[in-house]
């Protein structure tokens, strides 16, 4: 937690939460406002009760365990951690992480690479979902088409039934087709388990919730809290959802965390801006960094001598800040590791788009493409993002090989050895530096053309990413013109007598 917090007695906001004593509620926590801590508190004041607590992923799992008390009667889990405990040991010696293309394409006895793309598309939409069966409604891609001529539903048809064929073999234990975790889970899901030997759940960052988890937590007897920020619900694009939201909680009590201990008041007015944009009434005040936090338009050479962390949107500019970075002699961190940003992926498909083929160590790869056209016609006709983005960036840096070099030869392993540390935006999230420099590839989200659900995406990783710094934010072009833009607005309002000065 916060150091702020550690040894503090709790906020009258959180100490609403720890003595709640209802059965269903939903604590709304801004930004760095304390919810792991109000959570612990929320379990020490109930030693003899049994409690899960339910973490969005295996990092956020790991923090829990080292932070809630340790007298057994709390639980700390991710989703899968809990459906593998039921059901996923069952699948033990066929789990992986994903099946390549080429298996799919073989399992479905398919001629088409489109056909086989949109058939695991669609068996993973069905296991991200709450749904009970595969239907049309999983295959995004022509599920809302309006007029289906004959020759499209037959295609629907196919890509049903394939999505069909591969759920089959990866729930049978005994077919050597890979069980993906989403299989086990969404297994659980179906099964409707009954966590009823705990006397409380505590469902962490609810706001990105998977579908299968939300209707697990949903049809529990058991008292419920679920925390999260709607605002940093980023993962929409993975068909998470904002589980606060859902109907089964619209009769829940709401209580409010809103004073944040991580940075101070510039930096929660930055964040208000994005707040008050998005029509969000309850803002978050900022009470850390001893009120002595900062707002800059850009980085001077003075503020980036110490640590910095370099937020970017896309991978593409989170390479080219590191390239930056290097060629001034900067040793870097890459949140996640150099690996998880398909650093050594790109090198191999460098050597193949080369003709270097007996360099590649990757022998998936290699039995899958044979040249670079075959790759390439296969991330066309697939349409898959990940493959079409490697494409692009080897498009850009055809040294890529000295390139790599120089990139691994100046990355650490650990943080507090690097001059900056660099990172996505949803990685970022749930992490914080002294110093933030949002890269300048987000979007124009003032853009009248951006669809709206586009748009309060694109808010909620800026509010997220805004949210990162502690006491220096160096806000881009799009945060600044959105700033200036708010600004108007509430001198309008001003004008108009709809709102009083003070504000």
């Amino acid at each position: 937690m916060h150091k702020e917090i550690n040894g503090m007695e709790p906020t009258e906001e959180q100490q609403r939460v720890i003595s709640y004593t209802g059965n269903r509620l939903i604590v709304k926590a801004r930004a760095g406002t304390g919810k792991t801590y109000t959570l612990v508190r929320f379990s020490k004041a109930r030693p003899t009760q049994t409690i899960l607590y339910l973490a969005y992923n295996r990092a956020l799992r790991d923090e829990a365990v080292r932070k809630f008390p340790r007298n057994g009667n709390v639980l700390c889990l991710t989703s899968h951690q809990l459906a593998y405990k039921s059901l996923g040991v069952l699948y033990k010696h066929k789990i992986a992480d994903r099946a390549s293309l080429t298996l799919i394409h073989e399992t479905l006895a398919s001629k088409s690479w489109g056909l086989t793309r949109d058939a695991y598309s669609t068996v993973m939409a069905f296991m991200a979902s709450d749904h009970d069966e595969i239907t049309e409604k999983n295959f995004e891609k022509y599920a809302n088409e309006p007029n289906k001529t004959t020759l499209l539903q037959t295609y629907i048809n196919q890509v049903i039934e394939g999505a069909k064929t591969l759920w089959a073999v990866m729930c049978d234990v005994n077919h050597p087709f890979p069980c993906l975790p989403d299989c086990y889970l969404k297994l659980y899901q179906l099964s409707k388990p009954d966590l009823s030997r705990f006397d409380w759940i505590l469902f962490d960052e609810s706001q990105d919730a998977n579908p299968p988890t939300r209707a697990i937590v949903a049809c529990q007897r058991s008292g419920l809290i679920l925390v999260g920020d709607e605002h940093q619900q980023i993962y929409r694009f993975r068909g998470a959802v904002n589980a606060m939201d859902a109907p089964e909680f619209k009769d829940a009590d709401v209580l409010y965390l809103t004073n944040s201990f991580r940075f101070g008041p510039r930096v929660a007015m930055v964040a208000n801006a994005i707040l008050e944009f998005k029509g969000e009434t309850m803002p978050v005040h900022g009470h850390g960094a001893d009120g002595n936090d900062f707002v800059h338009g850009f980085a001077t050479d003075e503020l980036t001598q110490q640590h910095t962390a370099y937020i970017s949107r896309t991978l593409m500019a989170v390479i080219e800040k590191s390239i930056d970075l290097v060629t001034q002699g900067k040793r870097v961190y890459w949140v996640g590791g150099i690996d998880a940003y398909n650093i050594e992926t790109l090198l191999h498909l460098h050597f193949l788009k080369t003709e270097q083929v007996h360099r590649i160590k990757d022998k998936k790869l290699l039995a899958q493409f044979k040249t670079w056209d075959d790759y390439v016609v296969m991330a066309e006709e697939s349409g898959d993002s990940e493959m079409l983005r490697c494409i692009k960036i080897l498009g850009a840096y055809p040294e890529f090989e000295s390139l790599e070099k120089h990139l691994r030869a100046s990355s650490v392993e650990q943080e507090f050895e690097s001059h900056a540390t660099v990172t996505t935006a949803h990685r970022s999230k749930g992490l914080e530096w002294e110093t933030v420099v949002m890269n300048e590839d987000f979007p124009d989200v003032l853009d009248p053309m951006m669809k709206k659900e586009a748009q309060e995406d694109e808010l909620n990783l800026l509010y997220v990413v805004a949210t990162r710094a502690m006491k220096h934010l160096v806000i881009n072009t799009s945060v600044f013109f959105l700033i200036n833009h708010v600004a108007k607005l509430r001198a309008q309002a001003r004008d108009l007598g709809q709102m009083p000065a003070s504000i």
